[in-house]
């Protein structure tokens, strides 16, 4: 529980951390960039002899190559879709694989790129938006109606709509894959991917191989968020291609623009409601309907209907995923919980602003009662009271300038129950340790907990062991363990789910070493005493189903922001977030956590969506054009305060997750500037009720100040 510093954080600030691409390459590495599919329309023909004449470039491969292999170019299991546009078939989406240069360097290979000369038939008309697939038919249905209650009558009505253009995952590290032969005629591919299991098991299945013959590794991930869970596939899978048919190392690490153009993201959706309340804005009874724009596949799909933290009499909440020609979406830190969080809050404050009351009146006449304890220490935190009238104060005074203040709560179900994960511990002769486990660092601070954990239980053997004595094994290799089973790494829980494992293990060497334990006797003289009588010092640990449960967790957060009329700007002035994270297993990785979702959302309510053609083409395609938060972007006090934990009730070790339940708070930037632009409408005359979508763009702000 102690805050200590991440145990690779200084690495990865100085440049010094290896990521896939970062490592040493072995001799006659080849370096691939894909060509994308640039319209929708049948391949008509692929001329890459411009391409091979320049310098450096070894090859071009495409679905022909796939079959000369032995391989198969459709993937069913991790990505369904295939590896590279077949000839006999329209294209599935813009930004397609359509094949790979392959080079002696990356300059090489981005010139032989744009040198592919690509022939197509008769483009045809795409289906872009929920609107387009709605009328070809193509809705799907993953869970049908969810209904809460019965329905209970108000005094009066309410319809609104919002919608969402998406937001790209833009992990620091694009998607990459380093792959070669080893002597057994086998693949070593480091890949950065989530679930290790589920890549071997894809590359056996489309490449005919045995699994056995197939090694998956890397030593960490530069961020994911859920977009390297399954969008991996169709690079990693490609770069096989080229390892099979050139018989040589091969790495691809895709461009920005590239990576933007053939991946998709968090789903756009449009969202409607119908809500019956009473005339003090108590909600009665709700109807929505979510249309989620999945892309090519369902595999996009993720529940985006949800109540959040009220207590609703009666609702019905029904959310259907909608087939475009847009690249396959997919989760999204937090996926369908911030989506419909960020939707029941557009319908909380709707209402707010029908009833004439504040926004956090009418939240607590519909609050569950579990978050009366984040809700109240949030609102004596900020002294709400009375920053609110400092605040209408500050916005009657002046013209140019509003500020606007928005609250809002979050309850998020961890399914630890779901979770699997396995460790192994080996205690060596001169008394040092070698930690493995099942869960990949993606910047999360997973092993710096893995390592608080072996720690604390090894001490408990002998008083003088240190954490220095403990190294983790890199990289995580699908040869170290039979990863059948195990949970890939996301959702939050896999560093509780691995520290469950750890503890299992250390607690069979703790029996095992028992004999040789005595006061005053140190650790490297345990050692030696439990080695000599032959005692067994290397255990494995999974984690215990019987012992991890399924857990609630309430947090709260107040958005402070301030925007000019004049201009559309916004600065955000403070964040304050109340989080129950119970007996954090380190707070300092866990704030770390919290702040780093919730600049996620930041990013989700004030800049980030995707604009994209009529046919499907992402037009703010790269870091010039898609802006995610920056420095002058974050709060200008941003203060995150873990709740007092009494009485610990989360399964591992009292601890609960910090990498997802705090991004649902992050909507309150947008309802905080919604505010603030509904003050300066006051005073035009306008309406406090209107409908604003994310984000709250200076244009958007803009245009809502005066109309």
């Amino acid at each position: 529980g102690q805050p200590l510093t991440k145990v690779q954080g200084l690495d990865q600030a100085c440049g010094t951390a290896q990521f896939v691409a970062d490592a040493p390459l072995l001799p006659k590495t080849l370096f691939a960039l894909p060509v994308l599919v640039q319209k929708l329309a049948t391949l008509q023909r692929i001329d890459a002899s411009e391409c091979l004449q320049v310098e450096g470039v070894h090859s071009f491969l495409s679905a022909a190559d796939v079959k000369a292999v032995g391989a198969s170019n459709a993937m069913n299991l991790a990505y369904h879709g295939k590896i590279f546009a077949d000839a006999a078939e329209k294209p599935e989406h813009l930004g397609q694989f359509l094949g790979l240069v392959l080079a002696d360097s990356f300059e090489a290979a981005r010139t032989g790129v744009r040198l592919v000369h690509v022939e197509y038939g008769e483009e045809v008309e795409a289906t872009v938006s929920t609107a387009d697939g709605v009328l070809k038919g193509s809705v799907q249905e993953r869970h049908g109606v969810l209904s809460i209650g019965t329905h209970t009558p108000g005094t009066k009505s309410l319809q609104g709509k919002i919608s969402s253009a998406g937001q790209k995952h833009f992990y620091l590290e694009p998607q990459t894959t380093y792959a070669y032969t080893d002597c057994n005629g086998g693949l070593i591919v480091n890949s950065s991917c989530q679930v290790l299991d589920l890549a071997q098991t894809q590359l056996a299945k489309t490449l005919h191989m045995p699994m056995s013959k197939i090694n998956v590794q890397n030593q960490r991930l530069g961020g994911a968020y859920g977009g390297k869970a399954m969008l991996f596939a169709p690079g990693c899978l490609a770069v096989c291609i080229a390892v099979l048919k050139t018989k040589r190392p091969v790495l691809l690490q895709m461009d920005r623009t590239a990576d933007f153009q053939a991946f998709g993201a968090r789903a756009p959706f449009d969202a409607s409601w119908d809500c019956s309340i009473q005339d003090d804005g108590k909600i009665c009874s709700l109807k929505q309907e979510i249309l989620q724009n999945v892309g090519t596949d369902m595999m996009g799909f993720s529940q985006a209907s949800s109540v959040n933290c009220y207590n609703l009499p009666h609702a019905q909440l029904h959310c259907k995923g909608v087939i475009t020609n847009l690249p396959c979406n997919t989760w999204m830190r937090a996926p369908g919980d911030f989506e419909g969080a960020f939707i029941m809050e557009a319908i909380m404050e709707q209402v707010a602003r029908a009833v004439g009351r504040e926004p956090v009146e009418v939240q607590e006449l519909n609050l569950d009662e579990a978050m009366q304890k984040a809700w109240q220490r949030l609102k004596t935190k900020v002294s709400y009271d009375e920053t609110l009238k400092s605040l209408k104060d500050f916005n009657s005074k002046s013209r140019y300038r509003k500020k606007g203040i928005y609250c809002m709560g979050s309850r998020y179900k961890l399914e630890a129950s779901t979770f699997f994960e396995k460790a192994m511990v080996r205690v060596h002769v001169d008394g040092s340790v070698q930690l493995e486990h099942t869960g990949l660092e993606v910047g999360q601070g997973m092993d710096t907990k893995a390592l608080q954990a072996c720690a604390m239980e090894l001490k408990k053997i002998a008083g003088d062991f240190t954490m220095d004595k403990i190294q983790t094994q890199l990289p995580k290799s699908t040869k170290d363990f039979t990863w059948r089973g195990v949970t890939g790494t996301f959702g939050s829980l896999t560093s509780e789910t691995v520290v469950s494992a750890i503890l299992e293990a250390c607690g069979k060497l703790q029996k095992e070493m028992q004999p040789w334990v005595a006061a005053g006797r140190g650790w490297q003289e345990v050692v030696m005493l439990a080695t000599k009588a032959g005692a067994e010092l290397t255990q494995a640990g999974v984690t215990e189903k019987a012992k991890v449960h399924d857990y609630m967790l309430f947090s709260a957060g107040c958005a402070q922001v301030e925007i000019d009329v004049l201009t559309g700007e916004t600065q955000v002035n403070s964040f304050d977030l109340v989080y129950d994270c119970g007996k954090s297993l380190n707070p300092a990785v866990d704030i770390g956590q919290i702040e780093g979702s919730l600049m996620q959302a930041l990013g989700f309510s004030l800049l980030e969506e995707e604009t994209r053609g009529k046919d499907g083409r992402l037009i703010n395609c790269g870091t010039w054009d898609y802006k995610i938060p920056s420095g002058n972007d974050i709060p200008v006090r941003l203060d995150v305060e873990l709740l007092p934990c009494l009485k610990p009730d989360a399964p591992v070790m009292g601890s609960k997750a910090s990498g997802e339940p705090a991004q649902l708070l992050g909507g309150a930037f947008f309802y905080a500037v919604k505010d603030a632009i509904g003050y300066a409408r006051e005073e035009l005359g306008l309406s406090r009720v209107f409908r604003m979508d994310p984000p709250a763009s200076p244009s958007r702000i803009q245009t809502f100040c005066e109309q």
